[in-house]
């Protein structure tokens, strides 16, 4: 089967539109309106030129009419309704607005009208000589009885109504009357994540009246505080139906928060006995029903503290350190502005906190274990200096802090952590840099043993340290990816070159950088960036790769009443692609090119890619469509107003237009090449 290509290529084609005059004119005059998008030029031109050709057809089979014999009359009469159906439908595509999905769907289904006329058309002729059977005639009639009461249409509902009352006529005529016409459309899966049976836990039960009883005598908090719980605990036991349930809702929420309380959860000293008192007042309202609304009130502005109160339970650090971090909780409780800045960076450093055992030095190696070491200490350091800062937020005078201030402390910490890391790999990057064997001989262990002696107190020696890491890292990346050879085929058609290009140009960056570093003490920046770029445009072919294998699209996706696409349009669509990257590897194989423009490229065509792995998920279930004329006529009855996949019908309609375009006699490269922007610009946006 050839695919076709048809969607709702719309904003792509403005660029055919006629040229607008500018607002305003000249002479002063107000500014002319903003004016309409127009028709794109090339699709009024297929209607003129379609309708015309339908005319000229129409006119030979009306004329055949005196010498058709009566069994055959029939059948050319359907010939003749179904051509009319179809100079009406091709009429209607530039009724609604230019580029819209009505647009797209009306430009389907009249193609699917085409594959319907030829299928009668081969059918009549086979039929030639028999009669209609009775119902074969009333089917036939109701098809002409549509044709002479169709009215202009712009929305998709009234022609899906129009359509959707021809089916069973259509069916009845050239099919089977009970043939199962079903919607053609993929169903959209939604596939919910499996449950991991280690981490599965049965949601807890809520307590209930006598649970939050006992719990209420075994918290420590205040005496009234105590008293007005267990007197809501009696009214709650007292009531019945609604006002039970409200009450034992209530009742739960604040034996949370008073839990929260006794943990000193996001408190301090200062400010637990007002958040008490408030619970307190909170409770005692809530419970007389003349009053809840003042103390549902006072309940909901407890909440912050509430959900604070499970942020901070939800952080796992040991309780000395969370009573130590109490003011920053307050502060960020009292300036909502500020909480997410303040919470932000606690959360960091939980996150730190959590890795301390894994950061400290390791025994038994000398020099790496001292400057391990060294960096431990500096991590100490802004940890204590975190604590200290916290705790000055709500400091006066010359002490006080600001969440700026934990911010920059979360900063000075990852830097002693990260180098700790390169520091601990520091052993496996000598190895990996070893094997290149680089020059001069024994000059970069030489060098490396320097520069971790030197570099607590030498900038330069630590970059030393850190680049090599760097490039080892890039490396032993490069070595993965490499291995994994890509299809010399597909190189050569999107790369402008070969495999083998690549690895001799990745090895050769890596080797100078290593050898500069032995020679030098330094390494190059300049070849780490353009091994990163190399490693960079390997990716992007991947990708481009991965493209290319889905424009082959299944022809059962074409049964589907939202796709018609043709692989050879939708091949065509990369070629400015495939150019434009295969210049960039170019430049990039001799020491230049510029990965930022690959990565635009990628995601230039990201939508496409998205659109297609859509169609390619649903190619299995369009394989249980029916085909044959039950499938185009199902197709073409298929309701499509507020239907989902608009972004395949969207790249159907444009991949049509700009073929259409491309086989204009005024086509250029410069027009197509716009169309061919904006419709993937649209398909990211979507």
């Amino acid at each position: 089967m050839t695919f076709r290509v048809v969607s709702i290529g719309v904003v792509l084609f403005a660029t055919l539109a006629l040229a607008q005059p500018r607002p305003g004119g000249g002479g002063g005059g107000a500014p002319r309106p903003p004016q309409p998008p127009q028709q794109p030029a090339v699709l009024k031109s297929y209607v003129e030129t379609h309708s015309t050709r339908l005319e000229v057809e129409l006119a030979t089979f009306i004329q055949k009419r005196a010498e058709t014999a009566q069994a055959d009359a029939s059948y050319l009469e359907m010939q003749i309704d179904l051509r009319i159906l179809q100079r009406w439908l091709i009429r209607q595509i530039i009724e609604p607005d230019p580029y819209s999905d009505a647009q797209a769907v009306m430009w389907l289904r009249h193609r699917d009208l085409n594959d319907l006329i030829a299928t009668v058309d081969a059918w009549s002729t086979a039929q030639r000589g028999m009669l209609p059977t009775r119902q074969q005639q009333e089917a036939m009639a109701a098809i002409r009885k549509v044709t002479f009461d169709m009215k202009p249409v712009e929305q998709v509902a009234a022609l899906d109504a129009l359509l959707g009352s021809l089916r069973s006529p259509l069916l009845a005529a050239i099919a089977d009357k009970t043939a199962k016409a079903p919607e053609m459309r993929p169903v959209i899966k939604k596939v919910a994540a499996p449950a991991d049976p280690a981490n599965h836990t049965e949601p807890a039960e809520p307590p209930t009246v006598d649970q939050l009883s006992t719990r209420i005598t075994q918290l420590t908090i205040t005496i009234p505080l105590r008293q007005q719980l267990l007197s809501a605990v009696a009214a709650t036991q007292a009531a019945e139906g609604e006002e039970k349930q409200l009450m034992l809702a209530m009742l739960r929420a604040a034996v949370d928060l008073a839990g929260a309380l006794q943990s000193n959860l996001g408190v301090d000293a200062s400010t637990r006995p007002q958040i008490e008192a408030n619970l307190g007042e909170a409770v005692s309202l809530y419970s007389d029903s003349r009053l809840r609304e003042a103390g549902e009130k006072r309940l909901k502005a407890l909440a912050q503290y509430r959900q604070l109160a499970g942020r901070v339970s939800s952080l796992a650090l040991p309780p000395e350190i969370v009573r130590a971090l109490a003011p920053a909780f307050a502060y960020a409780r009292e300036n909502p502005n500020e909480s997410a800045k303040v919470l932000g960076a606690i959360d960091a450093f939980a996150q730190i906190e959590s890795q301390l055992s894994t950061l400290r030095p390791p025994a038994g190696i000398e020099l790496l274990g001292r400057q391990i070491e060294a960096q431990f200490k500096q991590l100490l350091n802004q940890r204590a200096g975190f604590m200290e800062d916290a705790e000055k937020l709500k400091g006066t005078g010359m002490f006080v802090t600001s969440p700026d201030d934990l911010v920059k402390r979360i900063d000075a910490m990852k830097q002693p952590i990260a180098m700790i890391d390169v520091l601990k790999r520091q052993p496996q990057t000598m190895a990996t840099l070893l094997e290149l064997k680089p020059r001069p001989t024994g000059s970069l262990e030489k060098r490396t043993t320097q520069s971790l002696v030197k570099m607590v107190d030498d900038e330069a020696a630590q970059s030393f340290v850190q680049n090599l890491d760097l490039l080892a890292t890039t490396w032993t990346s490069a070595q993965k990816s490499l291995a994994n050879k890509m299809d010399e085929a597909m190189v050569t058609k999107y790369a402008g070159s070969t495999w083998g290009a690549f690895e001799t140009r990745v090895r050769g960056v890596v080797t100078d950088a290593v050898n500069g570093a032995a020679a030098t003490g330094t390494i190059d920046a300049a070849k780490l960036e353009s091994l990163q770029r190399l490693l960079g445009m390997i990716e992007r072919l991947r990708t481009l790769a991965a493209l290319d294998a889905k424009l082959t699209v299944d022809a059962a996706v074409n049964r589907w009443a939202d796709c018609s696409l043709d692989n050879d349009k939708l091949a065509k669509l990369l070629d400015s692609y495939r150019n434009d990257f295969a210049a960039i590897v170019t430049a990039t194989l001799q020491g230049g090119g510029d990965e930022k423009e690959a990565v635009r490229l990628a995601k230039r065509y990201q939508g496409l890619l998205n659109t297609l792995d859509r169609v390619a998920e649903s190619a299995d279930q369009c394989q249980q469509l029916p085909s044959g004329p039950v499938g185009q006529i199902a197709r073409f009855a298929t309701p499509s107003d507020k239907a989902p996949f608009g972004h395949v019908r969207y790249l159907s309609f444009a991949t049509d237009l700009i073929e259409l375009t491309r086989m204009s006699a005024d086509a250029d490269v410069e027009t197509i090449n716009k169309m061919q922007d904006q419709m993937l610009d649209r398909l990211n946006k979507r």
